[in-house]
């Protein structure tokens, strides 16, 4: 609970600002429940894209708050996925009232329907994370990452050295056509 205290204006308005600022908590922890499993399955290791997304610039108080519970798979404290669910669909039926879309929101609640269809809707908000792993397979407070590789003819290929070689490719090419259009000019 915070420590502040500001009169917000007529009967409602303090209500109204604690919808919206839950609002923007839920849609932060949601981006990063969708984006870590995927860096994950991708080959980033979970602890330092959790450091990263906790002190860079998508670094919110909802990260900071909520990835290190994630990474070490706590998911029985604080706010609940239902309750957090119920604030975004309060917000939705005022804003209906109003016509006045807002996709982020509505994405956002997309990803917590999901996680309450599986069941997880008595559990923190970070257990949203858990649609996530089990949809790309991978379990972020246990797993040790591993490099992405693609089978390509029987033979598995580390990922990392085709993308260097691909990225090098290009830079070499982007160099030459500048260099071919600096000449032009």
């Amino acid at each position: 609970m915070g420590t502040t205290v500001l009169y917000m204006g007529d009967y409602g308005a303090g209500q109204l600002t604690k919808m919206i600022n839950n609002c923007a908590l839920n849609i932060c922890a949601a981006s990063f429940c969708e984006l870590m499993p995927l860096g994950v399955k991708l080959g980033l290791d979970p602890e330092k894209l959790g450091e990263v997304l906790m002190t860079a610039s998508g670094s919110s108080y909802a990260s900071r708050l909520l990835i290190p519970e994630i990474l070490k798979g706590s998911f029985s404290h604080g706010f609940s996925l239902e309750r957090a669910y119920k604030d975004m669909t309060s917000m939705l039926a005022v804003t209906g009232t109003y016509a006045v879309p807002l996709p982020a929101l509505s994405g956002t609640m997309q990803t917590y329907q999901l996680a309450l269809r599986k069941g997880y809707g008595g559990d923190y908000k970070g257990a949203m994370i858990r649609f996530y792993e089990e949809l790309l397979g991978v379990d972020l407070p246990q797993h040790k990452s591993k490099p992405p590789v693609l089978l390509i003819q029987g033979r598995w290929f580390s990922v990392y050295p085709i993308l260097r070689r691909i990225c090098s490719g290009l830079s070499e090419k982007l160099i030459a056509d500048s260099a071919a259009i600096s000449l032009a000019l």
